[in-house]
């Protein structure tokens, strides 16, 4: 059974951590309003950022097309 985020967050990271996250994860939201032009400002390719998903290319071309 696959685990959610919030789970492995609380399993690996301090409630400090987490909010630090959250707080970077809001201001790229608000400054990158797709996935592809996040990864595109961190100069990643779509493999990349599907191997740190655990997923194929493939995959992150799908969810950039969302």
């Amino acid at each position: 059974m696959a685990k959610s985020a919030k789970d492995v967050f609380a399993e690996t990271m301090t409630p400090e951590m987490i909010e630090a996250s959250d707080l970077r994860a809001k201001e790229l939201l608000e400054e990158y309003d797709t996935l592809q032009k996040l990864r595109k400002a961190l100069d990643l390719t779509q493999e990349h950022v599907g191997k740190k998903m655990g997923k194929k290319q493939v995959s992150v071309a799908q969810i950039e097309k969302l």
